[in-house]
């Protein structure tokens, strides 16, 4: 594959997303920072985990919800079974295409760190969002996590490339 490149946006036909893709960054208390919850239907890559298609494991976070919205672009992400398909197409027009693993619910307190960030020979890609219950005034209980491993990549055909990112409520 060529050199890293960032990443602009994330497709998951089986849940209807379609969404661009923001650089995050660490929050002020050291976890991943989110995407701005005024835009839930943006997703973000977390800039200190390897680019698309390169060794080693992608980071891809996004809203489950939003008081804004309702439903986000994540909100189906716990519906994904092994063996879909996700791609995420690079600045510089390569589609990476990843084959889903599986997928876990993990308490926050119980982020599997090591499984999210730890080194990997193959490149791997994780999506998170959060999950579980809903606690007025501390959030979700849970995280969302789906993983899957990279099967091929490709040039973007000129159809890929114009096709429209979307801005309202994934369907299902």
């Amino acid at each position: 594959m060529t050199s890293p490149s960032a990443p602009t946006r994330v497709d998951i036909s089986a849940i209807d997303v379609a969404a661009p893709l923001i650089p995050l960054g660490d929050a002020s208390n050291g976890a991943i920072d989110v995407p701005p919850s005024n835009r839930p239907y943006l997703a973000g890559w977390y800039d200190k985990s390897v680019t698309p298609g390169q060794k080693g494991r992608t980071v891809i976070l996004g809203h489950l919800d939003s008081s804004y919205s309702g439903p986000a672009v994540f909100y189906y992400l716990g519906a994904l079974k092994r063996g879909q398909t996700v791609t995420v197409t690079r600045q510089d027009g390569i589609v990476v295409v990843y084959q889903i693993d599986g997928s876990s619910i993990q308490g926050k307190n119980e982020f599997p760190v090591e499984q999210i960030y730890g080194p990997s020979e193959r490149p791997e890609l994780r999506l998170i969002t959060c999950g579980g219950s809903y606690v007025k005034g501390t959030g979700w209980s849970d995280n969302i996590i789906v993983y899957a491993h990279m099967v091929s990549w490709h040039k973007a055909t000129p159809a890929e490339a114009r096709r429209p990112l979307r801005h309202d409520t994934p369907k299902r």
